[in-house]
């Protein structure tokens, strides 16, 4: 075969490939998503289509912007109040600041704009309860640790020995309410220093680390107080390639999504030739441990596939990723147990790193 028509069969694979996945509208993906079983929600992501990165929100009724700039969102919505979508309990995500990338945070409006203005960038924030935050904090070197932050706390950064530590993941952090008196109101009760502070339990993250030149994915278990405890690399799976920009599934009142084993859901982004794709594995505490095993690949797109956010509800798993398989980058869900995948934004521009955040 000739190099010209080698090129041609090449595209024509593609083509064909792109074309056989069964993709699924926006309208069929919000009736399978609440048929089985999901949350009331929304969806939050970046959208650059105006020339700058802004938060916008997807739910039943259409696309919103939620007239932040910003980008790389994390956060949790109110426990048992739906609707309240544009001011969920804490949202917090990056944002233009004075060394680059500050990290905003917005708790039904109570909270400051800059929640987090380090000498350099503080980017790649993850949050769990109310008042935990993990993120990447630029060092004096160049490169990036991961740093806790609560209200209480104040900022804690880790170290996680040599390597650039980034995207942070919680696999355990105390909720605020967990640390509330019984008779406390959790909407009214003023915390107090170690009464409701998450740090003053132990928090475990998973997170991506490069000691030895190829990022790979590593745990943390850090004490009370934000002390590190032990850290080490994630074994049990072998995967030829980098892995990056891990998450679970995050609850609002409870650890992460655990099943009756005591394991959760671990997706991530592997790098493999360099093509993106998004992954799936499982991943449960040993013997001081965290071990992953039983992974699958979600994707095998030709175009790149990036920022997994994983949700575990009562009877369905769902994955949302951004992908440019069309040219630009749209957000797309995937219904794991049935392998379905639905596109969610179409427009010009580049819509990526979705999150979603339901009322639970």
């Amino acid at each position: 075969m000739q190099p010209k028509q080698r090129i041609l069969s090449l595209l024509l694979l593609l083509c064909t490939t792109v074309a056989s996945i069964e993709m699924g509208t926006v309208e069929e993906f919000w009736t399978d998503y609440y048929d089985s079983g999901g949350y009331s929600m929304e969806l939050v992501y970046t959208d650059y289509s105006s020339g700058e990165a802004e938060l916008w929100t997807l739910w039943s009724n259409g696309p919103k912007s939620l007239e932040k700039n910003g980008r790389f969102a994390a956060g949790v919505g109110e426990f048992g109040v739906g609707g309240s979508f544009t001011n969920p309990s804490l949202l917090i995500f990056e944002t233009p600041g004075r060394g680059g990338y500050d990290i905003a945070g917005d708790h039904n409006g109570f909270l400051p704009s800059i929640l987090i203005d380090g000498p350099g960038e503080d980017l790649q924030p993850a949050v769990f309860g109310k008042g935990c935050v993990a993120f990447s904090r630029e060092n004096t070197e160049g490169g990036y640790d991961i740093a806790l932050w609560s209200a209480d706390s104040g900022v804690k950064v880790l170290d996680l020995g040599p390597g650039d530590q980034m995207w942070p993941t919680f696999f355990y952090a105390a909720s605020t309410e967990e640390l509330l008196p019984e008779w406390a109101d959790p909407y009214t009760y003023e915390s107090q220093p170690g009464e409701s502070d998450p740090l003053s339990e132990g928090v475990i993250l998973i997170y991506q680390d490069n000691p030895d030149g190829d990022y790979r994915l590593h745990y943390a278990f850090i004490a009370p107080g934000g002390v590190v405890d032990h850290y080490g690399e994630l074994t049990g799976i072998e995967f030829d390639g980098e892995m990056l920009c891990p998450d679970l599934p995050n609850r609002y009142y409870n650890k992460p999504g655990y099943y009756p084993d005591g394991s959760t859901h671990l997706a991530f982004q592997g790098l493999v030739d360099g093509n993106r794709d998004i992954y799936l594995a499982d991943v449960h505490m040993y013997d001081g441990k965290l071990v992953a095993e039983n992974l699958r690949q979600l994707t095998d797109w030709p175009g790149q596939e990036k920022f997994p956010d994983i949700y575990a509800g009562y009877g369905s798993t769902w994955c949302f990723f951004s992908s440019d398989r069309d040219g630009d980058y749209d957000i797309y869900a995937l219904w794991i147990e049935e392998m379905r995948f639905y596109q969610l934004t179409d427009k010009p521009g580049t819509q990526t790193a979705p999150l979603l955040m339901t009322t639970l």
